[in-house]
């Protein structure tokens, strides 16, 4: 069943979106899991910065 879920979920993340994560995780040396989330964190940590620089402004 978690091999099922897991396979769904790489079929639905969009061919560009999977080939940069495969590359991050090559050049980083990490895990799919660990490139995603790290992805994830960065642009979190981006937007959060936009965010607050635009209120300040």
């Amino acid at each position: 069943m978690a091999e099922d879920k897991k396979a769904y979920l790489l079929r639905s993340i969009p061919g560009d979106l999977y080939k940069t994560v495969r590359m991050i995780c090559l050049e980083r040396n990490i895990t799919f899991r660990e490139a995603v989330i790290s992805s994830l964190k960065d642009y979190c940590t981006a937007y959060l910065i936009e965010r607050r620089s635009k209120r300040g402004a």
